[in-house]
C-alpha cells in the first residue's frame, strides 16, 4: 500500500520537503525495511551534518532514506555478481560509521557473513552490539593495515580521507 501526504502548498511550489516525503512514500521497498532498527548514535555524523542543515524530521528522513538506498545498490550488485543467494557472500563495510547503510545491509546477508569496520573504536561497537555482526578497528594510514580476512564484496559508501601532514 502506498502512503499518502498531504501538504500546503504555497503558490503551487511543492517545498523539498515535501518532495522528500512523496519521494519516500513512493519506495517500492519502503515495506521491506519496516522492521529496521532505527536507533540512531547521537555521535552520529552523517545523521548530524543533516540534522544541524535541515532540522531533526527531515533529518531522519534523509538518513534513513540513504541508508535503503545505497541497501538497495549493493543488493543489486551482489545479486548480478554472486546469484540471489547471498548465503555464502562475505561483506565488509568498511569506513561503516555509526550503521546508517548497516541497518539495511543486515536483512540482505547472514549477520555472521558481515564485519564492519571504522577507525572510530566507539561506531565500531555500536554496530558489533546493535546489528549483531562482527568488527575491526581500523587504522589512519591505511599501509598499517594487515588483515588475513578475505571478502566478497567490500563496501565503501562513505570515507572521508584526511591527510595529515606532521610538521606543517
Amino acid at each position: 500500500p502506498r502512503v499518502l501526504i498531504r501538504s500546503q502548498r504555497s503558490f503551487g511550489m511543492e517545498s523539498a520537503m515535501d518532495q522528500d516525503f512523496r519521494a519516500l512514500a513512493e519506495c517500492p521497498w519502503l515495506e521491506e525495511w519496516a522492521s529496521i532498527d532505527s536507533t540512531i548514535h547521537p555521535d552520529d555524523e552523517m545523521y548530524a551534518v543533516l540534522a544541524n542543515a535541515l532540522g531533526t524530521r527531515r533529518a531522519q528522513m534523509l538518513y534513513f532514506r540513504f541508508g535503503s538506498e545505497l541497501a538497495r545498490t549493493v543488493s543489486q550488485i551482489a545479486r548480478w555478481r554472486f546469484g540471489n543467494t547471498l548465503d555464502h557472500v562475505r561483506v565488509m563495510e568498511f569506513a561503516c560509521g555509526y550503521g546508517r547503510n548497516l541497518r539495511y545491509i543486515v536483512s540482505l546477508f547472514p549477520k555472521e557473513n558481515i564485519i564492519v569496520s571504522d577507525i572510530q573504536e566507539a561506531a565500531v561497537e555500536f554496530n558489533v552490539s546493535r546489528f549483531d555482526v562482527r568488527g575491526k578497528i581500523s587504522v589512519h594510514d591505511p599501509s598499517d593495515l594487515h588483515w588475513t580476512e578475505r571478502f566478497d564484496l567490500i563496501v565503501v559508501p562513505s570515507l572521508r580521507w584526511e591527510e595529515r601532514r606532521v610538521g606543517k
